[in-house]
């Protein structure tokens, strides 16, 4: 089977002896996510992890996502957070007002062009 924006298979984790966690709902706290996988050693080079969506907005580090979505071993999907900040790049249909309450605020924020490339690669 081929791999395809909606689908992507991983390798069994026991093929490499490492561990595959799955994270949801850290919402911008990406220091605390870190404290956490410090604290249960996770080893980036053998175990990987699986954001199973809504990683951004509320929290403090929100941007700090660009960052992640380049670590070899971060796995993110798409929440309903991530949808939104993805339909507010791209279109109007997003109530600005009702945006930024949810937490989008940060995002609202950034020049349209950094929108537009963080939308890009959550999608």
């Amino acid at each position: 089977m081929s791999e395809s924006i909606f689908l992507r298979r991983l390798a069994p984790s026991h093929s490499w002896g490492g561990r595959t966690l799955a994270v949801g709902d850290v919402h911008g706290h990406f220091k605390r996510l870190a404290c956490a996988l410090k604290a249960i050693n996770f080893d980036p080079l053998q175990d990987r992890l699986i954001n199973v969506g809504d990683s951004v907005d509320k929290g403090p580090e929100s941007l700090a996502l660009e960052k992640w979505l380049d670590l070899p071993f971060y796995y993110p999907l798409r929440g309903n957070h991530e949808d939104t900040a993805i339909r507010y790049a791209r279109s109007n249909s997003i109530n600005p007002e009702s945006y930024a309450e949810r937490g989008g605020k940060w995002f609202m924020d950034l020049p349209k062009d950094r929108q537009e490339g963080l939308a890009a690669k959550l999608s």
